[in-house]
């Protein structure tokens, strides 16, 4: 089920929590009306050779979401990211919550891609994980294969928590490579 129910997941209208498919955030803040997903189970999938006829594409990705459980999946030979989640660059309360990407097996991604990583998180999201997932061969692609380390640092991550990523447990995961992203 997807869309802006927010009063599933609204707290008290005088908090500083706000739903991103609201015209206004109670700071004075406007954005566009976004929607949501919340209560989606993304489970036991074999997701494989994605990103060929779109550029950049992802194994499985979402923006503003809340209680959603990308579990036990398999994601192999992709061009961009295996799993991105979260949107808003923000560590202020938004509706992202209870987000969980646990215990998959993520291989030979970011062929072509230049900003991410195999698990790519965010904004804040309070109560959400990132654990037990297996991460191996994340590539440097072409396009950054020049850079050193310092120039761009995040160009071979298994887990990058980007700008506002707050709250997230992050435990457990094995990532496997080395530093020309090979296991």
């Amino acid at each position: 089920d997807a869309g802006g129910d927010k009063d599933r997941h609204s707290l008290d209208p005088s908090s500083e929590f706000y739903a991103p498919n609201e015209d206004v955030a109670p700071d004075g803040t406007s954005f566009a009306q976004f929607d949501y997903l919340y209560d989606i189970d993304i489970t036991n999938n074999l997701i494989t050779d994605y990103g060929n006829d779109i550029f950049n594409a992802v194994g499985v990705g979402a923006g503003y979401t809340a209680d959603i459980r990308i579990t036990h999946n398999t994601i192999t030979d992709g061009t961009h990211g295996g799993i991105p989640l979260g949107w808003g660059f923000t560590n202020e309360p938004t509706i992202q919550q209870n987000n969980h990407i646990d215990y998959n097996y993520i291989s030979n991604v970011f062929q072509t891609g230049d900003d991410g990583g195999a698990i790519y998180v965010k904004s804040r999201n309070d109560s959400s994980t990132v654990r037990g997932n297996y991460i191996t061969d994340v590539k440097i692609s072409d396009r950054v294969q020049s850079y050193t380390y310092s120039q761009a640092p995040w160009a071979l991550i298994g887990v990058y928590i980007d700008q506002g990523g707050s709250y997230w447990e992050v435990s457990g995961n094995v990532i496997d490579m080395d530093a020309n992203g090979s296991s």
